[in-house]
């Protein structure tokens, strides 16, 4: 399980994502995180929302392609706070912390 702090607020600045990387911009965010992740397999994902009681408050499915992945998830609904997001790209579950302004 990794954890990654991204600070970077637009996607140029992702050319590249190492293996077993996970990148969330921008962070701290408001109405939108975008994730940044490889996959060596194409298939279906998912990312999962937890607080910091480890409560899962929403889980959602993506496409997962072979190579560089972007998946863009709506977080205004969310209370203001710090949340664990959870990545599972089909192969493995990359974590890492978002806060929502």
């Amino acid at each position: 399980v990794n954890y990654v702090k991204t600070i970077p607020q637009d996607i140029e600045t992702f050319k590249y994502t190492a293996e077993n990387e996970l990148n969330a911009f921008p962070n701290p965010a408001s109405d939108a995180v975008a994730f940044i992740f490889e996959s060596d397999i194409e298939t279906t994902g998912s990312i999962s929302i937890f607080d910091l009681t480890g409560r899962m408050i929403n889980n959602t499915q993506i496409n997962v392609i072979e190579g560089q992945n972007m998946a863009d998830l709506n977080i205004a609904y969310l209370a203001n706070g710090v949340y664990i997001f959870e990545v599972f790209d089909g192969t493995e579950t990359i974590k890492v912390k978002v806060v929502k302004e």
